[in-house]
């Protein structure tokens, strides 16, 4: 539902500025005591008075369309100027047209592109990899999952692993690892 992928982002933000776990916030979430929501509270602030410039849209399974006039709308009526940054997460929420998975990818990243040169911006999209991008390993540009598409259509492409999920790693090496993305 919109509300619950409010709450998602909303428990994301807050991990990253209070620099927490994810079950973290759900406690504090869940618990309710006053230490708890003046936590919260803090939290919140700090991080509202960094992203003062910063508009989420919640609302899953739009249409790139959809997502341009939002962002048109949004920067003027928000900050009075046109969006720099679109962050889409992820590419696989997004509705797009085709007969197969493999064409509505390919259509979904020819568009981002697209979308991104007529508002003059930029578009960072996350994408999931194939099952052949193993956890814990490097993954390149022919781990994008659904098309090749997505490799042509980017300017740049980011990849990010996490080497602690490796397999066959000892609990030191993990701990060692922990919180580590390359």
């Amino acid at each position: 539902s919109m509300e619950q992928q409010g709450i998602m982002a909303f428990e994301r933000f807050m991990q990253m500025e209070g620099g927490i776990e994810g079950r973290e916030v759900e406690k504090w979430m869940v618990k309710g005591d006053d230490a708890h929501n003046t936590k919260i509270f803090q939290t919140a602030q700090r991080l509202t008075s960094k992203l003062n410039n910063l508009l989420v849209c919640d609302q899953g399974g739009l249409t790139l369309k959809q997502i341009e006039e939002h962002t048109r709308q949004a920067g003027f009526a928000w900050f009075g100027k046109p969006v720099g940054v679109i962050f889409i997460d992820y590419l696989g929420y997004l509705k797009g047209d085709g007969n197969s998975i493999y064409e509505i990818v390919s259509n979904i990243a020819r568009e981002q592109k697209e979308m991104a040169k007529r508002l003059n911006c930029v578009v960072v999209s996350l994408h999931q990899t194939t099952k052949a991008g193993k956890a814990g390993e490097p993954i390149d540009e022919s781990h994008a999952r659904d098309s090749s598409a997505i490799r042509d259509s980017a300017d740049i492409l980011i990849t990010a692993w996490r080497p602690e999920l490796k397999e066959g790693l000892l609990d030191a090496e993990k701990a060692q690892l922990k919180g580590v993305w390359r």
